[in-house]
C-alpha cells in the first residue's frame, strides 16, 4: 500500500480509499518475484489451499488480538488458538516457552507485529522477529513454523508503507531461515479492498477477514508438508 495523501490514483489518497496504482504495480512484481523463486525454496504464493497429506497434525496460532477467533482445525488437523490482546512481539516470545511446553506440536503459525507498528521502528520491530523464529526454532526444532505478514490498518493509514516494509523484511527472514511466510491479506489480493476484510475500527478482522487469514495459514502449513514430502521423495 502507498501512502501518498496527494494522490488518490497511484495512492491511497487523503481518505485512505485511493486506487493505490502504484501498489498493485509492486505487488504484482513481488508475487512474480515470488513465484519464480518458489520453484526451488519453501514459499508460498497466492494460489488455493490445498488439500494436505494424510496424516493427523496438531497446530498452534500464536497471535496477538488480530487472530482471536481463527482456527485452524480440519479433517487431519486439531488445533489450538493462544491470543493475547495488545501483546507486542517481545510479550509473544516470553511466552513461547509456556505454550509449548515439554511436547511441542507439529505445526506452529504466529501473527505477531500489530501492537508495534505504531510506536517501534521498523528495524527494532524486525529484529525483535528475529529474537522470536530463532527462540521457536530453538525450542521447537521439528515443528513446521510459518509467520504471518502484519495486516494493513485503515485506522492509522499512514502506518502502512512501514507495514509493508516490515512485512518485505519477514518475507526475506522467512526464506533465510527456511520458514514459510504467510502474506498478509493485501499482498494476497492486490487487486482486492484489502479494507472490507476489517471489522469498523479499521484494526482488527471481521468475519470474511478470518476466514480468509485461516485459508492463507493453512495453505502456508499443506506447503510446507508437500515440500517436504517432495524433498523425501
Amino acid at each position: 500500500l502507498i501512502h501518498n495523501v496527494n494522490d488518490s490514483f497511484w495512492g491511497c489518497g487523503n481518505d485512505g480509499h485511493g486506487e493505490n496504482k502504484y501498489g498493485q504495480i509492486l505487488m504484482d512484481l513481488r508475487r512474480d518475484t515470488l513465484m519464480a523463486y518458489n520453484s526451488s525454496k519453501n514459499v508460498v504464493d497466492d494460489h488455493p489451499v490445498v488439500k494436505s497429506p494424510n496424516r493427523s497434525q496438531n497446530c498452534y496460532l500464536i497471535c496477538d488480538s488480530m487472530g482471536r477467533g481463527v482456527h485452524l482445525d480440519t479433517k487431519d488437523r486439531s488445533s489450538i488458538t493462544f491470543s493475547y490482546p495488545n501483546a507486542e512481539i517481545s510479550h509473544i516470545n516470553s511466552r513461547i516457552n509456556s505454550i509449548v511446553g515439554q511436547s511441542p506440536p507439529s505445526q506452529i503459525a504466529v501473527m505477531a507485529g500489530t501492537n508495534d507498528v505504531q510506536h517501534s521502528h521498523a528495524q527494532s520491530i524486525l529484529r525483535d522477529f528475529e529474537i522470536l523464529t530463532d527462540s521457536l526454532l530453538d525450542t521447537c526444532p521439528d515443528s513446521d513454523i510459518t509467520i504471518c505478514g502484519i495486516e494493513a490498518r485503515a485506522d492509522l493509514p499512514m502506518l502502512n508503507e512501514k507495514i509493508c516494509f516490515i512485512n518485505n523484511g519477514l518475507a526475506s527472514m522467512c526464506q533465510r531461515k527456511t520458514l514459510v511466510y504467510t502474506p498478509c491479506y493485501a499482498e494476497a489480493n492486490p487487486h482486492r479492498n484489502w479494507q472490507a476484510v476489517l471489522g469498523r475500527r479499521g484494526l482488527h478482522l471481521n468475519d470474511i477477514g478470518k476466514r480468509d487469514l485461516r485459508r492463507r495459514i493453512l495453505h502456508s502449513l499443506d506447503a510446507i508438508q508437500y515440500f517436504q514430502a517432495d524433498q523425501t521423495s
